[in-house]
């Protein structure tokens, strides 16, 4: 409810019972020039981040059952295949 001149007025009443229309893109509303073309709304779109777009980086090196770790990459290591291999069956469950 807003106060105009001192008596509170109803928006509904003002505009028949429906909500007031948006103001026009000039008036200093939102801008639609953005949206006008289809590469330009894929520009400006929201992103959205599911799982299938992580990547999971593996360093593989020769050898049996190795484990070596990276040093410039704290928590990073090189696996031999065989631990690529668990790390993987362990990923997927």
């Amino acid at each position: 409810m807003a106060i105009k001149f001192g008596v509170p007025s109803n928006c509904a009443t003002r505009h028949g019972g429906r909500p007031p229309s948006p103001p026009h893109p000039r008036s200093g509303g939102r801008p639609r020039r953005n949206r006008k073309a289809e590469w330009a709304r894929r520009l400006v779109r929201e992103n959205v981040l599911t799982t299938d777009d992580l990547i999971w980086p593996l360093f593989v090196v020769d050898g049996h059952n190795q484990r070596a770790g990276v040093a410039s990459m704290p928590g990073v290591e090189r696996l031999s295949v065989d631990q690529v291999v668990r790390e993987a069956e362990r990923a997927v469950s």
